[in-house]
């Protein structure tokens, strides 16, 4: 049972890792590289993109051990199927914050009901992304900042993506110390 804690814990942590090169990587590609090619894709942009799409996948791995409470599984299913469609989303629309934050949003929901002794990590993980989704759409309503050649506003984008990917990697750090708690509280009761 210690060795699974320590799995679950290492994908959780490695998910907050993730979480937090995703905007660090895009803040970098929208301050220091040029897109000559019309693309969009740079070096950094493409590492915020495979850190998101690996963030995606660590905190699914470890939510796929953290298990359903007795009567709560089909929940629990439907967490972890709106979880993949969130990957599967990043992976073919990466830059579109609302879709693959709006399905981790509503996977973490899912999740929290399922399994309470991981309530607190995930419920902080749905926030972040609702909230990312809500700074995309204020500040391009709002028009802050110069839009760029697509119309669209990058410190709206930029801001969504921080928001989001930053309170996922907080809430991956709460699910690794929840589930350390969650397994020592285990131990204690099966050793009385």
């Amino acid at each position: 049972m210690a060795h699974m804690t320590k799995n679950y814990r290492n994908l959780a942590l490695m998910a907050a890792a993730a979480w937090i090169v995703v905007p660090i990587a895009w803040w970098l590609a929208a301050l220091l590289e040029s897109d000559e090619s019309g693309t969009g894709i740079t070096p950094f942009y493409v590492l915020g993109w495979a850190a998101l799409i690996g963030a995606g996948v660590l905190m699914l791995l470890a939510m796929l051990r953290v298990g359903a409470a007795p009567g709560r599984t089909r929940l629990f299913q439907v967490g972890i199927i709106t979880h993949s469609l969130g990957i599967l989303t990043s992976v073919v629309f990466f830059w579109a914050v609302p879709l693959w934050a709006g399905l981790y949003s509503i996977a973490m929901v899912f999740y929290a009901v399922a399994a309470p002794e991981v309530k607190r990590a995930t419920l902080v993980i749905a926030g972040a992304m609702a909230a990312g989704v809500a700074s995309l759409v204020v500040l391009t309503a709002l028009q802050v900042g110069t839009p760029d050649t697509y119309g669209d506003y990058p410190i709206a984008w930029i801001t969504s993506y921080v928001v989001a990917a930053f309170g996922g990697g907080v809430g991956s750090f709460l699910l690794a110390k929840d589930t350390a708690t969650a397994q020592e509280d285990i131990r204690v009761a099966m050793s009385s």
